[in-house]
């Protein structure tokens, strides 16, 4: 039949070999007739691939080492990576790789150390940012941190928990970005207060970038083992003593 073509409908399914077609491909393509060990693992290993068992029949003739070597370094496997520019795998240890872990593990340092260096920054900073930024600080000052979903005032902004001899301790921590001339108010301290009953929690801390009125510090007085209130000042002792200093 001159110029017959197959039907535009129609499928071809190609299939690997059985095992007796695999087993008689590979055991042409090699001088000598491996273990039927071998065999029978290469065909699990290939899923009955042709190319494969060529492939590795040619491995096994010309390459200088072990069958067991050459198969192991064929068998599935997988591990976690960076991948460089290129999308390919960083090799493992390379410079690349080091410079980039470097990079990832240095950034909030490198952030913190700024803010160290230059405290007006921090006013800079969105509330969101604020909340992330006390929540690395107190991180690295040991505590077991889960900052909770950005959401309207009222609420608890970050738990903070940690355990000693004494026990496990959780803490609601609030925290208000305000700007210098904006002090915190008693009213916010009472609020706290009610999340830290609600919430049953060990005590709660307000942290802020600006001040505390006198009606709130009279308060913390009285709640003295309930409250804490942090200000500008005490966030920067919170640096000094995350970063080292």
């Amino acid at each position: 039949m001159k110029g017959a073509s197959l039907p535009a409908d129609v499928t071809l399914r190609l299939t690997g070999l059985n095992k007796f077609e695999f087993h008689e491909l590979f055991e042409k393509s090699l001088v000598a007739s491996p273990p039927e060990a071998i065999l029978q693992y290469v065909f699990d290993l290939s899923k009955g691939n042709a190319a494969f068992a060529s492939l590795l029949a040619q491995l096994l003739q010309t390459e200088d080492r072990p069958a067991s070597e050459i198969l192991e370094a064929l068998s599935p496997f997988s591990r976690s990576t960076i991948l460089g520019p290129d999308g390919l795998p960083l090799e493992r240890n390379s410079p690349s790789e080091r410079q980039i872990l470097v990079d990832l593990n240095s950034m909030t340092a490198e952030a913190l150390s700024r803010i160290y260096r230059e405290p007006q920054l921090i006013h800079e900073l969105t509330p969101r940012n604020f909340e992330e930024f006390v929540a690395e600080l107190l991180s690295r000052l040991g505590y077991e941190v889960e900052l909770t979903p950005a959401s309207k005032d009222g609420g608890k902004d970050i738990c903070v928990a940690r355990k000693d001899h004494l026990g496990t301790f959780m803490y609601v921590v609030e925290c208000k970005k305000y700007s210098p001339a904006h002090p915190v108010k008693v009213n916010l301290v009472r609020q706290l207060s009610g999340v830290v009953q609600a919430e049953r929690a060990t005590a709660g801390i307000l942290v802020t970038t600006s001040s505390f009125t006198r009606g709130a510090r009279e308060l913390e007085k009285q709640l003295s083992h309930q409250i804490s209130l942090k200000d500008y000042m005490d966030i920067q002792d919170w640096l000094k003593h995350a970063l080292r200093i």
